[in-house]
């Protein structure tokens, strides 16, 4: 098996554990608020990152210039990207926020191009295009969430989409500065303290410590964050950071719309919600612009 197959793989891996990622941050939702799962999601995940680290299975290790640009990687993701998607989601809909967030592949080619001087065919980027508008095409037809046209929501979500594409392009260009588990490693370590000095700080405010601890103890919560810190944080950081190292990054790109036919799949199977058949086209509609944008692809 080659390097690049490993890779897709990897990013295929990635997108299901992220798809089943929504239905768990619902159900977290039921016992706990926003910043508190995002203070024991990096807590978990970090918790689970050190582990090999501890047990000196894995060696952190990157160059001087590995070190310096850490701290702007660590502040796209997953600091900026979860703020802005926080806020973002705080003032417009769900259904504006999905759309605005499936640019993601569009503005991961732009930066490419841009900062890695990645060519993308034309046939590359009309397939790109063609998997953005089956997401957009799920989202219109289902309908639900309404649509505000709230500017400051959208100009936040899409801050949050800015930041991932240019993490993601980021970390190609800077993939040989430090190994693929020590970025991991930072960036929950850094996500770990700060959205826990978030937590603590207004919880020391309001003198409202139970509402940090009391969610831990309900197991449907426990094992939603487990879930969200571990698999949805550690392990999809982890196979990102591989997979965008071995594979240009438009490429790459494209499969985070794959994450939505997942997350409709995990509906109907787990939440016993209803597949439509707009739901199926949209689905092929992505994946047809998967397939083609990365075989259309400058080889």
């Amino acid at each position: 098996m080659t390097e690049t197959q490993k890779a897709y793989i990897a990013v295929l891996v990635q997108m299901v554990i992220i798809g089943l990622s929504f239905m768990f941050v619902k159900i977290a939702l039921m016992d706990g608020d926003t910043l508190n799962m995002l203070a024991h999601r990096f807590t978990f995940a970090f918790s689970a990152a050190s582990i090999p680290v501890l047990f000196g299975l894995v060696k952190l290790s990157m160059t001087k210039k590995g070190a310096r640009v850490l701290i702007p990687l660590s502040l796209l993701y997953p600091l900026l990207f979860f703020t802005f998607q926080t806020l973002g989601l705080a003032n417009t809909s769900s259904s504006e926020a999905g759309i605005v967030f499936a640019t993601t592949p569009v503005l991961v080619a732009i930066f490419a191009a841009v900062l890695l001087k990645e060519k993308v065919t034309f046939w590359q980027a009309f397939f790109i295009g063609l998997s953005v508008s089956g997401v957009i095409y799920i989202i219109i037809m289902k309908g639900n969430g309404g649509f505000t046209f709230n500017v400051k929501g959208i100009i936040y979500t899409l801050l949050s989409a800015f930041s991932t594409a240019i993490y993601t392009v980021l970390v190609r260009r800077y993939r040989y500065e430090f190994s693929n588990f020590t970025l991991m490693y930072f960036m929950m370590m850094i996500g770990a303290i700060v959205f826990n000095l978030l937590a603590f700080g207004t919880h020391a405010l309001n003198g409202s410590w139970n509402l940090y601890f009391g969610p831990l103890f309900e197991m449907r919560y426990l094992l939603s964050v487990l879930y969200l810190g571990v698999l949805s944080t550690f392990i999809t950081q982890f196979l990102s950071i591989y997979a965008v190292a071995r594979v240009e990054a438009a490429r790459i790109g494209v499969f985070n719309n794959l994450s939505s036919v997942v997350t409709v799949l995990a509906g109907v199977i787990f939440l016993k919600e209803t597949l439509y058949s707009y739901h199926l086209i949209g689905a092929l509609i992505i994946v047809i612009g998967i397939v083609g944008s990365n075989y259309f692809a400058k080889k």
